[in-house]
């Protein structure tokens, strides 16, 4: 049962962390806009029109990878349940690589680099604490679940 919980409270934090990065990058079409052809242009085009972007769109890409991997560690975190808010970190690894795969394919000025493995690294360990039951902050954390031996 503890591997099942393991991948489903993973699976989950990284389906909401892609929707919220998703829609936060939505919204950064605003500033900088897909051509109509977007479908039929080349990798180096693409990459063109990825360096030509705006820093406000850099911006906005880059706090779609803070929020949403805040989000997703969050979720993670808090389904897992008591004493197991680390598993938020699980999602963060995940996202983290998903960042650097980014920067890696799609040229980026040396700034979105460190912002694009410093913020998503804080979120995560911020979403990780924030996660921890009980809520109240002056109990102190519970006992992790004994682990059962027929896992």
């Amino acid at each position: 049962m503890k591997a099942i919980r393991i991948v489903a409270t993973t699976i989950l934090g990284l389906v909401i962390a892609v929707l919220v990065v998703g829609l936060v990058e939505l919204a950064g079409l605003a500033f900088h806009p897909l051509p109509d052809n977007v479908r039929e242009m080349s990798d180096a085009d693409l990459k063109a029109h990825a360096l030509a972007a705006p820093t406000a769109a850099k911006l906005v890409v880059v706090f779609a990878w803070l929020a949403g991997t805040f989000a997703g560690c969050w979720i993670a975190g808090r389904v897992a349940g008591p004493g197991l808010h680390w598993f938020g970190l699980i999602v963060g690894a995940f996202m983290l690589g998903a960042c650097v795969h980014s920067l890696w394919t799609i040229p980026s000025p040396p700034w979105m680099w460190v912002l694009g493995m410093v913020l998503p690294a804080g979120g995560a360990v911020a979403a990780g604490r924030l996660a921890r039951w009980p809520v109240d902050p002056d109990e102190p954390d519970p006992e992790p679940p004994a682990a059962d031996p027929a896992d």
